[in-house]
């Protein structure tokens, strides 16, 4: 029983951390609950714990909350220990000197593309490498859709039912499309 209202209480956290994006940075406690499907006091106190271990920071000026550097050296530390990234390394550059043209090594977690490395191609070869852990929808992005063409049906119809939100004035938002 206490095991069962441990998992609840673990998944009221993460869903206070997912209600954040790359376009929604900070957010307010009343935004946070709407987003997590939450009462504003439950929302209030998942915040505040993950406020108190360094999850998230509060911007007082704006009364908003955002994810906390603790979550960057977390992210740091798994993408030390990927053995994906070190693997992969001399191939992005490869391919990236063989075409001239910018290579990015992702993984599909179901939903979203974690983008690991980038490299940025020119006339002359790779440009620069940038190690990463920016996450996109699969939808938003090309090798995200690259990666859903390969996909189920079942999967297909996980992510439209989820739901397609705009991220930028050209993002497919339409599923016939």
């Amino acid at each position: 029983m206490a095991e069962t209202k441990n998992i609840k209480s673990l998944g009221k956290l993460v869903s206070v951390l997912d209600c954040f994006s790359t376009t929604d940075r900070s957010l307010t406690v009343s935004k946070i609950a709407e987003r997590a499907g939450l009462p504003r006091s439950t929302a209030h106190r998942a915040i505040l714990a993950l406020k108190e271990v360094g999850f998230l920071e509060q911007d007082h000026t704006r009364d908003e909350y955002r994810l906390g550097l603790r979550l960057f050296q977390l992210g740091a530390t798994v993408l030390n220990n990927m053995d994906l990234q070190r693997v992969a390394h001399p191939f992005v550059e490869a391919l990236s000197a063989l075409t001239g043209e910018g290579v990015h090594l992702c993984v599909f977690d179901g939903e979203r593309m974690v983008f690991v490395e980038r490299s940025t191609g020119g006339p002359t070869g790779p440009q620069n490498a940038t190690i990463t852990m920016e996450i996109s929808p699969c939808y938003c992005t090309g090798v995200g859709k690259a990666a859903l063409a390969f996909q189920s049906k079942a999967d297909i119809d996980r992510v439209i039912a989820a739901g397609l939100m705009p991220f930028t004035r050209t993002t497919i938002t339409d599923p016939a499309r």
